[in-house]
């Protein structure tokens, strides 16, 4: 799941409280019985359930939506601006991210990726051609009866890299990769997670 769809839920769990919580102070308020037929608190029950429906439904209509996206972005690629050449790319990095979600330093890059709910013992980072980080994991289901998801990233580095103890960490749902710049080329690099 990436930042913006995290917010999305994090928005829509906060909106399914404040009902919450409105609902039971509205009781409350009117001092009625919890035992009583109140028809306005059984219809909005009632249109609550049906929310919550229509809201699973959107759900796996959107993840089918993105889901085909993803697959036409990594056969086909979009174009992207590229800050450093003054040009257009075609990028087949699915998060739309150009390089990533990187700060850098003169002697380092650092990647900051919110990953919530990742099964630590399954993340695998490494780094290819000196030119692509590649994050793999599975994600936990949500749901019971769901099928844990998988994250499989990639992002162009800014420039070409060959760390040879580059280093990753997991913790609190935010998986960090620290990359020291530039150094000699290997092919691949394994990126131990801690």
């Amino acid at each position: 799941m990436n930042k913006n769809n995290s917010k999305i839920f994090r928005l829509i769990a906060f909106f399914f409280l404040f009902l919450t919580v409105t609902s039971f102070a509205m009781g409350n308020s009117q001092g009625q019985d919890s035992s009583a037929s109140n028809p306005s608190m059984d219809q909005a029950k009632k249109d609550y359930a049906l929310f919550l429906q229509k809201l699973g439904e959107m759900g796996k209509q959107y993840s089918q939506v993105t889901a085909e996206a993803k697959k036409v972005i990594k056969e086909e690629g979009v174009p992207v601006w590229d800050e450093q050449a003054g040009t257009f790319k075609i990028s087949h990095d699915v998060n739309f991210s150009g390089t990533g979600p990187v700060s850098q330093t003169d002697k380092e890059m650092k990647y900051v990726f919110e990953k919530p709910g990742l099964k630590k013992g399954t993340i695998r980072v490494t780094i290819e051609d000196d030119k692509i980080l590649h994050v793999r994991a599975f994600k936990k289901a949500l749901v019971s009866g769901q099928s844990d998801e998988v994250v499989d990233e990639k992002y162009e580095l800014p420039t070409l890299v060959s760390d040879p103890k580059p280093q990753a960490r997991y913790e609190d749902g935010i998986l960090t990769v620290t990359i020291q710049k530039p150094l000699f080329p290997k092919k691949s690099v394994d990126v131990p997670v801690q």
